[in-house]
């Protein structure tokens, strides 16, 4: 009888686990992100200039080769974060400041950005988005969908929140 308990028990623990590690995942990956735009948010506002956040395209190069872009709207490869001293938008080595680096989500958590974060979120000095009255968002997803997936919301206020999807209400996971 304790045999066979222990058989049921040992054959339903798998697969919750396996939900427990993706919804893991994907919490400390959304956490992570709102934490560095909320820094880079700060950044903006106590430098009284431009801070940028953006996916790296190519995540291997070397901190002085950094460059916005990659696959767009694709921000599972990392990401960056630079005071932008001349304003352009565009990591210059010699001149920007690199005040973070992002590193890759974890396997099975896919990181996409809307129309408004597809390659880059520029704060302005005032710690606003600089996209012209629209709101950035980043949608982290897994292979369970929008459900178990999280998001991360810029207002055009510069303000971010963090939500979680569910069954009524799921994320948008932003796929092509």
């Amino acid at each position: 009888m304790v045999l066979a308990i222990t058989v049921v028990l040992a054959a339903l623990a798998p697969p919750a686990l396996q939900g427990f590690i993706g919804n893991s995942r994907l919490s400390s990956t959304a956490l992570g992100l709102l934490q560095t735009l909320t820094m880079a948010r700060t950044e903006a506002i106590k430098r009284a200039q431009p801070v940028v956040v953006c996916h790296p395209d190519d995540p291997a190069a070397a901190d002085d080769a950094l460059a916005c872009g990659g696959a767009e709207t694709v921000w599972t490869t990392g990401h960056f974060v630079f005071a932008d001293v001349d304003g352009d938008g565009v990591f210059d080595a010699g001149e920007d400041v690199l005040l973070r680096r992002g590193s890759p989500a974890p396997g099975q958590v896919g990181v996409r950005g809307n129309d408004t974060a597809a390659d880059a979120i520029t704060f302005n000095a005032d710690g606003t988005l600089a996209s012209g009255g629209a709101s950035a968002l980043l949608g982290l997803c897994d292979d369970r969908g929008g459900a178990y997936g999280r998001s991360v919301e810029l207002l055009p206020v510069g303000h971010a929140t963090l939500r979680k999807g569910t069954a009524e209400n799921p994320v948008d996971c932003l796929d092509e």
